[in-house]
């Protein structure tokens, strides 16, 4: 099978050519993270565990927050949690945890909390591909 060869519009100049590539390429690789970090999220939360927490002290303000859980065999785990969230000392929350290291693995089941990472790669690739676009349109 023969692929198209990848060269440079004779009407675009090599500055506007070496942008639409870096474009290309920074957009290429967000989009690879995005699907990593998909995956790895979809799969802790498909193997992770429930139970009730209570947001017990502030980090760094109101997204930035401790909370404690007891496993389901009655540990009691306290964690930081940040995100695309907001807490108030006391508040009720339920808590996804890895059930073989509830310590490490652990995230309030909201989705701010859970896919903060995600939705700024989404936002990246989205930006760059944006940029590459734009790129290829100006000449």
């Amino acid at each position: 099978m023969k692929y198209p060869k990848l060269t440079k519009p004779p009407d675009m100049s090599d500055k506007d050519w070496n942008k639409v590539l870096l474009f290309s390429l920074v957009s290429f690789v967000f989009l690879l993270m995005l699907i990593c970090t998909s995956i790895y999220e979809l799969n802790f939360i498909l193997k992770s565990k429930s139970a009730d927490g209570e947001v017990v002290a502030l980090n760094a303000g109101r997204g930035h927050v401790k909370v404690e859980f007891r496993t389901i065999d009655g540990k009691l785990i306290r964690y930081s949690q940040s995100g695309l969230v907001i807490y108030n000392v006391g508040d009720k929350v339920t808590v996804l945890y890895d059930p073989e290291r509830p310590n490490r693995f652990a995230s309030t089941n909201a989705i701010g909390a859970l896919w903060t990472g995600t939705i700024s790669l989404l936002f990246f690739t989205v930006v760059f591909s944006l940029a590459t676009a734009a790129s290829l349109k100006s000449k």
